[in-house]
C-alpha cells in the first residue's frame, strides 16, 4: 500500500508512506528542516530508524528551491502495533499542515524556541494550530492587544518582552485551546474570538509589566 499527502502547496512539501508486510517507510520531503524535526520528535514513541537527511533542488516551477528529503523505516513486530502505528502516524499528518504558517503567525509572540515548543504541545495534546488559523491567527492576539489601552505593550514589542517567555507560552496555550473547543463545539466565531482575548490574562499585563 502506497499513501502520498500533500503537506504543502508545491512539490518539495510531500510525504509518501508505503507499507509492505510489517514495515512501514517514510518519505519526508520538505523545505522547512525544522518540519521534518518535528515528524521525528512526534514519532519517538516508536522504534523509527532514521536515514541521513538529504538536500535536494526542486524543479524549475519552484525557482530552483532546495529542499530536504530523509527516510525513515518502521518494522512492527505484529499487526496490531502496525494498526496502532499507522493509525498514529495518520492522526498526526493534520499537525504537519499549516505547522510552517502558524509559526510565522506566532513571530510577533514568542521567541523562535518557544515557537517550536508551543507547535509540538499542541499536537501532543492534539489540538493542533488549525483553530487558532481558523480564526485569524496572529489578527486575534493583535485585536486584543488593541482593544487594552492600559496594555503595556508598545509598537514592535514581543509577547514575550510583557509577560515572559513562560507567560506568553502559557497565554499562547490558553488561545490554541480556546480556538479548538469553539470550533468543535460550534460556538459562534464572536463566542470564540472573546474567549481567545482572554481578558483575564491581558488584563494583569500592566501590572505585570511594573513588576507588580
Amino acid at each position: 500500500m502506497v499513501i502520498q499527502n500533500d503537506i504543502g502547496t508545491t512539490n518539495a512539501h510531500v510525504m509518501v508512506i508505503h507499507v509492505k508486510g510489517m514495515r512501514v517507510q517514510i518519505t519526508h520531503m520538505d523545505i522547512h528542516p525544522e518540519r521534518i524535526q518535528f515528524l521525528r520528535d512526534m514519532l519517538k514513541g516508536y522504534e523509527v530508524s532514521w536515514g541521513k537527511e538529504l538536500n535536494r533542488q526542486a524543479d524549475a516551477g519552484l525557482s530552483g528551491v532546495s529542499f530536504q528529503l530523509v527516510q525513515g523505516q518502521f518494522a512492527a513486530k505484529d499487526s496490531t502495533e502496525l494498526l496502532n502505528y499507522l493509525k498514529f502516524l495518520g492522526s498526526g499528518l493534520v499537525f504537519l499542515i499549516d505547522w510552517n504558517r502558524a509559526r510565522k503567525e506566532l513571530r510577533g509572540f514568542l521567541k523562535g524556541k518557544d515557537r517550536l515548543a508551543l507547535l509540538a504541545r499542541a499536537a501532543e495534546q492534539e489540538i493542533g494550530q488549525g483553530g487558532f488559523l481558523e480564526l485569524e491567527g496572529a489578527n486575534l492576539i493583535n485585536r486584543a492587544i488593541e482593544q487594552r489601552r492600559d496594555s503595556a505593550m508598545h509598537f514592535g514589542d514581543r509577547l514575550c518582552d510583557i509577560l515572559g517567555d513562560e507567560g506568553a507560552v502559557e497565554f499562547l496555550r490558553f488561545v490554541f485551546r480556546a480556538a479548538m473547543e469553539g470550533l468543535r463545539d460550534h460556538q459562534s466565531p464572536g463566542l470564540t474570538q472573546d474567549r481567545g482575548r482572554a481578558w483575564a490574562v491581558l488584563a494583569n499585563w500592566t501590572s505585570k509589566a511594573n513588576g507588580d
